[in-house]
C-alpha cells in the first residue's frame, strides 16, 4: 500500500494574525450554488487544504455552519467569511 499522506501541521493564531495582515496574499471568493449541492463541504476542502483543520474531517465537519441549527440540521441557514492562507 501507498505510504499515508503527510499531515500538515496546523497553523498557531499568531501564525494567523501575521498571514491575515499581509494583504498580497488575500483572495476573495465567494461560494454561491443551489440547495444541498455541496457548498459547505467544498469550504471545509478548502480549509483543510489551507491548514485550517485537519483533512480526515474536511467535509463532515462544516466548519462554516456554526450555528446550532445549522449542525443539527445539516443546512447553511446564514453566510459566513474565512480567511485563509494562499
Amino acid at each position: 500500500p501507498p505510504p499515508p499522506p503527510e499531515r500538515k501541521r496546523l497553523p498557531t493564531a499568531q501564525e494567523l494574525s501575521a498571514l491575515q495582515k499581509d494583504t498580497d496574499q488575500c483572495r476573495t471568493i465567494c461560494v454561491i450554488g443551489h440547495v444541498d449541492h455541496g457548498k459547505s463541504s467544498l469550504v471545509d476542502w478548502l480549509l483543510a487544504d489551507g491548514g485550517a483543520m485537519p483533512p480526515r474531517l474536511a467535509g463532515t465537519l462544516r466548519l462554516m455552519d456554526d450555528l446550532p441549527d445549522e449542525q443539527e440540521r445539516g443546512i447553511t441557514l446564514r453566510a459566513s467569511a474565512v480567511s485563509l492562507r494562499c
